[in-house]
C-alpha cells in the first residue's frame, strides 16, 4: 500500500498536532513494512515519521518508558493529542520521534569511547525500574532483519 505525502501530512497534523513544513521520503530502516519520512515542523524540529504494519508496539512502550525515567541517550515518540505513542492509520501504525542527525552507526567502527558510552546507556538500562503494565510481545526475526531491502512505500 502506498500513501501520498499530503496524507502523511493531514494525519500527522491531525493526531500528533504537528503542522509540518516539509516532508520527504527517507530510503533507511530495517522494518520492511515500513515507510519512514523526515519532516520538519513549523517550529524548525526535524521528526522522523514512520507509518508501518510491522513488528509490536514494544519499542514505543519501551523507548517512551525510558525517556520518562530520564534515561539520556533514549529517543521517546511523541504523543498523539489524546496521549497514545501513535496513531492507526488505514490498518497501520503512525509514530512520530525526534530526528537523529549525524553519521549511521552501522556506517562507522565504534573507538574505545563509544564503546564505554554504548556500555554505560545499557548499564542505565537495566538498572532502570520494569513498566507496570506487560509490554508487547516482539517478534524479531534476525534472518528478515538482516536480509531486509530499504526502501520507502
Amino acid at each position: 500500500m502506498t500513501v501520498q505525502t499530503d496524507q502523511i501530512r493531514d494525519w500527522v497534523r491531525a493526531d500528533f498536532d504537528v503542522e509540518l513544513v516539509s516532508l520527504g521520503p527517507v530510503n533507511l530502516g530495517s522494518d520492511t513494512a515500513a515507510a519512514l519520512w523526515r519532516g520538519v515542523a513549523w517550529d524548525g524540529t526535524v521528526l522522523a515519521i514512520k507509518w508501518t504494519a510491522g513488528g509490536s508496539t514494544a519499542g514505543a512502550v519501551v523507548s517512551s518508558h525510558l525517556a520518562g525515567l530520564g534515561i539520556g541517550g533514549i529517543v521517546a515518540p511523541a504523543h498523539t493529542v489524546d496521549g497514545r505513542l501513535w496513531s492507526n492509520r488505514s490498518g497501520r501504525r503512525l509514530l512520530v520521534t525526534p530526528w537523529l542527525s549525524g553519521d549511521r552507526a552501522v556506517e562507522h567502527r565504534m573507538d574505545q569511547l563509544h564503546w564505554r558510552s554504548y556500555g554505560a546507556l545499557l548499564a542505565r538500562i537495566h538498572a532502570a525500574p520494569r513498566p507496570t503494565e506487560p509490554l508487547p510481545a516482539e517478534d524479531y526475526n534476525h534472518d528478515e532483519a538482516t536480509s531486509a531491502t530499504y526502501a520507502v512505500n
